[in-house]
């Protein structure tokens, strides 16, 4: 039978079987296997313990010595599938568990250790070359599994028999659990007692009942190792088990008193869990973080920064939101640090009430912003936005709830009398039903709140005061029918007290009331329709709900005016509105949790979601908002469409059944065709919303009718004018329109993500509820957002760069062939390989085991090279030994250092030998030769030498000496540093992450932000956004035209004179120097990648044309060079650098080169007509050719050469030599091939004659 075919017996006289090899190797590392157990495969003959088999033992990669003194077991067992049971003696251990670790008996066919072995945490390991292990390995080290260290100290182990690596020694072999779904605690420990059957784990009871079978794949396996780690970064636990090991971490942080914990390394996501206390130990803690890691590099970036508040509703947003404002303030002495905290104090009465998931919930959404100056980092101010006031919630409430704070404040104050408040408790009043709520602290007192509107510049709250009573008194209204199908006022009292409160007569205030205007024709003709007592009580709420929400808009404008400086940069803190997972009655709590469901879309977006599908990554699922979203708001039949529509042509009956004609996973309705209530599945949970008249409900305010109503009245113009809108909105339209000047405020903005968690649903402190934590945690995208920062934490390269790292590890074609060989777990995405930590140090251990292999190899050639040298040194110093012994100390002294020993002892044997005389050291250099030995004079520095016949160049005024010489020191300095100028290290580069930025948050683009920063430097047929250098804005909008002509030039974009844009653009270079390191960026730029031959060749063209017109600058001068000799065609490299440092050293040109003369020059760099016609002139001259080839002198310190050529002298430049030479003869110039010339150097002549 195959090697794969093993047998094995355990100490319950059991055999197992077949199994392969890898099975008997995992048994053996995890202690299941010893030298005692005995195995069998076919052809073996006797049953034998592993020690009695030393090709196994040694493939096992066993550490001791093999015990063939072991007794042999039973010789004739045989497995068969009818006996399996097998006799041998009780004393020998097989397995060696922990006593906490025990393992049943196997059913048939089945291998329970084989498959404990399998679902056991692995460290992870990866294949070794073979080439590695020969240099690795030496003779003393043994067959099987060892210990080795690398250059850097990282210990590693390694078995020769399988090639595989691992991190550090061997596991340690303990008690294994598995974490199991309980719907009490979330997840369970249970400990593991076997394995029946695959896919099968036997755990221990709860109680005392049976062992249970749990499925491996709804399970994980944990150790106690991993348990005892309570990290403060999720994205650092193991890849196992992690929804539970989340939960378990915060759990612990929780009971310990430390309530925030961070997600990747970066202090950009944040969870923070409420701990439902006055004073928490650890509750300021992440948000100062968070915020000064957003303060730090909003001035690093000088990119606008924003902190993201999400969470449920109670979970502590708003808390956490004041928390971060005082974090950012607090440092400042500006009167705007005092003024932002007194702000949300004042908005607190206002936006706040109680609800069933908080006393002090939040009916609002808003976005603070802190200024900061740019260049003194000091604070300029702050400016706040309002997004989606709960306006329902004025004039009606689910029960159970409450109204806003305010009106409970105003009826507890001592100054209820002054507004008619003090003969009515607050249930007594149509717009505070529920009882008892007034009376709870939650509310807080009215003083405090008088006290911060004066504090931030309302010096008169009395009106403010009296229009929200106003509000309590049109609650109070009754109607009476008329005769004629109107309605009437019944309660003139609460009329005259609103109408003295909002400061206008009694009668134009019922009579708005229980009269609608319609505008008829097209004149408009005004028309008064008369409303029935339910009209009139829904014109009173409409009325109510209008002047609360104006209320709250003035009060924002008065104490949030915005920040006058263009040039400040802001952090912003967005409190996004609470998601309540409860049954809604009421359109507002549909829009509140639409706002919210957008908005943490966007931020999943932000933080990796997107990213993930985008490369096709196998990570954990983001939360899907799509499907929701698309239901409401997706034209033109998403229900908030729907709701307008139907407003608009007021025909209430039929939303619900035209809701029934949609289509769509995220929504469920009931089966009673006549049930008005719907449910939409949102990503934190389904809610069930009831529209009955939802119709109504999202009906426009009436906001020019009470304009009309407040045109004569006392209270502040400026508040008056807030209701003079040109139209109306209906609620949902006001919503979607928010929404979108949201979305558009928080785009440019970098974000930062705080998620606030609530422990329990009774908001009881030190209790932790992990039924409720989990699916917040799921809801809100924390899971998700943990394994994509485990991927991208350790390691995360895109292709290139993966393959130029790790490529020479291992043959392969692509990123996931050499991983496979390598037996790596990674993710390969369309842009990027995701690897963790531990695959991230085992792919660096094999490098450095790589450049530690070749390094010994180049110090082995390298010494047999320098022996070598060495010896033909002994021979010429022992053939002047005799005649000059004081040159021989001189001749051998470069080699002292290295071969001491051997050079004082063989020094001295050499004085009295018998060797020619006179010229000692021309006749050690003839006897050993030119190619062995070293001469001083010819070693001398190189460069040294060019800058000294550079001098001489410049003091003769030598121009083509200057330029020949200044090209020569430039390739001997790229040379040795050519890898410091690569295009993606220039100085004057725009940050990747800010050009990405500009385009992404602000324009429209097919492309993803990180398509964006990979394609800055790449060759690109689209216009950029923005210029690729850092530039003032008006030279970045040249550049972004400049680079448009580039496009249109490579034919790119349609123009119709190409020559023309060309020399706009040389012009703009020659006019605008502060312009030329873009313009040369953007040309290398479009010789990076260009996908067809045609581009390539007019992009080089390009910047050929632009050399002959202008220099780079200074600071791009080697970069140019560097790009040129690397990525030039090798005819073309010595003509450009020629090019270049002639404009080096001339400048630039006074004027752009007509049309014939840029033909000219560009086709001196092709092999065409011109340049043959030009040979061909020049040999014309010459009345012998053989006059060419023969009649030359050279003069190599001056770099030419000079030729006879009839009665005319040519002087060729010899540094621009192969394959063509530029000659200069009289007033013409032109190339000549250099198969007709040859060189005379001083040393040799090196004949280049075909």
């Amino acid at each position: 039978m195959a090697d794969c075919r093993w047998f094995y017996g355990d100490d319950n006289d059991v055999v197992h079987g077949p199994c392969s090899l890898e099975h008997l190797q995992a048994l053996w590392r995890r202690g299941f296997l010893r030298v005692d157990t005995i195995v069998w495969r076919q052809g073996q003959g006797d049953w034998r313990s592993i020690g009695e088999v030393p090709t196994l033992l040694t493939r096992l990669g066993a550490k001791h010595e093999i015990h063939a003194s072991l007794l042999k077991r039973s010789a004739s067992l045989q497995p068969t599938a009818v006996a399996r049971h097998v006799a041998q003696r009780k004393a020998f251990s097989v397995t060696g568990l922990s006593p906490t670790v025990l393992i049943d008996n196997q059913t048939e066919g089945n291998g329970s250790i084989a498959e404990m072995a399998e679902h056991a945490p692995r460290e992870p390991w990866i294949v070794c070359p073979e080439h590695l292990i020969q240099t690795v390995c030496c003779d003393s080290c043994p067959a099987t599994t060892h210990d080795h260290t690398a250059a850097d100290g990282t210990r590693f182990t390694l078995d020769p028999a399988t090639r595989r690596v691992a991190l550090g020694g061997a596991t340690t072999v303990g008690p294994w659990y598995l974490w199991v779904g309980d719907a009490r605690e979330g997840y369970v420990l249970r400990k593991v007692l076997g394995f029946p059957a695959p896919g099968l784990a036997s755990v221990a009871p709860v109680g005392d009942g049976p062992p249970e079978q749990m499925l491996l794949a709804t399970a994980a396996v944990v150790t106690p190792a991993s348990l005892r780690r309570t990290v403060d970064d999720l994205s650092t636990l193991p890849d196992a088990a992690l929804h539970p090991a989340v939960l378990y971490v915060l759990r612990q942080r929780y009971y310990q008193g430390k309530l925030h914990t961070w997600v990747g390394p970066a202090q950009r996501l944040l969870v923070m869990v409420n701990p439902f206390t006055v004073k928490p130990t650890d509750a300021s803690e992440g948000p100062t973080a968070i915020a000064h890691a957003a303060y730090d590099a909003l001035f690093a970036t000088r990119c606008n920064e924003v902190l993201v508040v999400t969470g449920e509703s109670g979970a502590g947003k708003t808390t956490t939101a004041q928390r971060l404002l005082a974090t950012l303030t607090q440092t400042s002495d500006n009167p705007a640090h005092k003024r932002a905290v007194l702000v949300q104090s004042a908005l607190t009465a206002f936006g706040h009430a109680t609800t069933r998931c908080h006393a002090r919930s939040t009916r609002f959404g808003q976005l603070i912003r802190v200024h900061f100056d740019p260049v003194s980092r000091a604070l300029v101010g702050t400016s706040l936005q309002l997004y989606f006031l709960e306006k329902s919630r004025v004039v009606q409430q689910a029960p159970g709830e409450g109204n806003f704070h305010i009106f409970y404040q105003l009826l507890q104050s001592p100054v209820a009398a002054r507004f008619h408040l003090e003969s009515y408790t607050a249930h007594q009043y149509r717009y505070l039903r529920s009882p008892d709520l007034g009376a709870v602290g939650a509310c807080g007192s009215l003083d405090t709140t008088v006290a911060a509107l004066t504090a931030v510049g309302v010096a008169d709250a009395d009106w403010l005061l009296g229009v929200v009573a106003a509000v309590l008194h049109l609650g109070a209204l009754e109607f009476a029918p008329t005769a004629a199908g109107g309605s009437q006022v019944s309660s003139s009292t609460a009329l005259a007290h609103a109408a003295e409160l909002l400061c206008v007569a009694p009668a134009a205030l019922g009579d708005s009331l229980c009269n609608a205007v319609l505008a008829i024709g097209r004149k408009g003709e005004r028309q008064l329709v008369p409303h029935a007592p339910a009209g009139a009580t829904a014109a009173t709420a409409a009325l109510a709900k209008a002047l609360f929400a104006k209320v709250v808009e003035w009060l924002v404008a008065c104490v949030g005016p915005a920040v006058d400086s263009p040039t400040a940069l802001s952090i912003g803190v967005l409190d996004v509105v609470g998601f309540e997972p409860v049954a809604a009655h009421n359109l507002d709590q549909l829009c509140f949790n639409y706002a919210n469901e957008a908005l943490l879309a966007y931020v999943h977006g932000a933080f990796g979601g997107g990213q993930m599908a985008e490369e096709g990554v196998a990570a954990e699922r983001w939360p899907d908002h799509q499907a929701a979203l698309d239901l409401l708001d997706q034209k033109p039949h998403g229900l908030l469409h729907l709701l307008d529509e139907q407003a608009r042509v007021l025909r209430g009956d039929t939303f619900v059944h035209r809701l029934r004609r949609l289509t769509s996973s995220a929504l469920a309705l009931p089966k009673d065709p006549a049930a008005l209530a719907f449910c939409i599945r949102h990503y934190a949970g389904n809610v069930t919303y009831a529209a009955e008249r939802w119709t109504e409900a999202n009906a426009a305010d009436g906001g020019h009718r009470v304009a009309e109503l407040l045109a004569g009245s006392a209270l502040p113009e400026d508040f008056v004018a807030l209701f003079q809108a040109p139209r109306s909105r209906s609620v949902v339209g006001s919503v979607r329109s928010q929404l979108a000047a949201l979305r558009q405020e928080v785009a440019p903005l970098a974000p930062r993500w705080i998620v606030c968690v609530a422990p329990n649903r009774a908001q009881e402190p030190a209790t932790f509820a992990a039924p409720v934590v989990l699916q917040q945690l799921q809801a809100a995208g924390i899971l998700a957002a943990v394994a994509t920062a485990r991927l991208a934490r350790s390691g995360h390269l895109d292709h290139t760069a993966f393959l130029r790292r790790y490529g020479p590890l291992a043959s392969g074609a692509d990123c996931a062939s050499i991983a496979q060989v390598l037996g790596l777990e990674v993710q390969v995405g369309r842009v990027r390989v995701f690897y963790g930590e531990p695959q991230r140090q085992l792919l660096e251990l094999l490098r450095q085991l790589l450049l530690t292999t070749v390094a010994l190899r180049l110090q082995r050639a390298w010494r047999r090279w320098l022996g070598r040298r060495f010896v033909v040194a002994l021979r010429a110093a022992r053939a002047i030994a005799a005649q000059n012994p004081a040159h021989v100390q001189a001749l051998l002294a470069p080699w002292t250092a290295l071969f001491a020993r051997d050079v004082a002892a063989l020094t001295g044997r050499w004085c009295d030998t018998d060797e020619p005389r006179g010229r000692p050291r021309a006749w050690a250099l003839t006897t050993v030769g030119p190619e062995d030995a070293d001469d001083p004079a010819a070693e001398g520095s190189e460069e040294a030498e060019l800058k000294q016949k550079l001098a001489t160049a410049i003091e003769q005024h030598d121009e083509g000496a200057v330029v020949a010489r200044s090209m020569a020191l430039q390739k001997l300095f790229l040379r040795a540093h050519r890898g410091l100028f690569p295009l993606d290290a220039l100085p004057l580069l725009r940050p990747k992450a800010d050009y990405a930025n500009a385009r992404y948050y602000g324009l429209s683009t097919s492309g993803t932000k990180d398509e964006l920063v990979d394609g800055m430097l790449r060759f690109s047929a689209k216009p950029i956004h923005t210029s690729l250098t850092q530039l003032p804005p008006a030279a970045s909008r040249d550049a972004v035209r400049c680079f448009k002509a580039v496009l249109g030039y490579l034919g790119l974009r349609r123009h119709p004179d190409p020559a023309a844009l060309l020399q706009e653009l040389l012009a703009k270079g020659l006019a605008m120097p502060d312009l030329r390191a873009e313009l040369f960026v953007q040309m290398l730029k479009q010789l990076r990648g260009p996908p067809t031959e045609d581009l390539r060749r007019k992009a080089w063209a390009l910047l050929v044309l632009a050399l002959a017109h202008f220099p780079p600058p200074a600071v791009l001068e080697h970069f140019v060079a560097a790009f040129v000799e690397t990525y030039a065609p090798p005819t073309w490299t010595d003509r450009l650098f020629a090019m270049l440092h002639e404009r080096l050293r001339y400048g630039p040109r006074p004027y752009v080169l007509g049309s014939e003369d840029l033909a000219a020059v560009l086709e001196a760099f092709d092999d065409g007509a011109r340049r043959r016609s030009l040979a061909m002139g020049f040999l014309d001259t010459a009345p012998v050719v053989s006059t060419v080839l023969d009649d030359f002198a050279g003069d190599v310190d001056a770099g030419t050469l000079t030729v006879a050529a009839g009665d005319e002298v040519v002087v060729v430049d010899a540094d621009r030599v192969a394959p063509w030479w530029y000659v200069r003869k009289g007033d013409a110039e032109g190339y000549v091939p250099a198969t007709y010339l040859a060189l005379y150097a001083v040393k040799a002549a090196q004949a280049i004659v075909a």
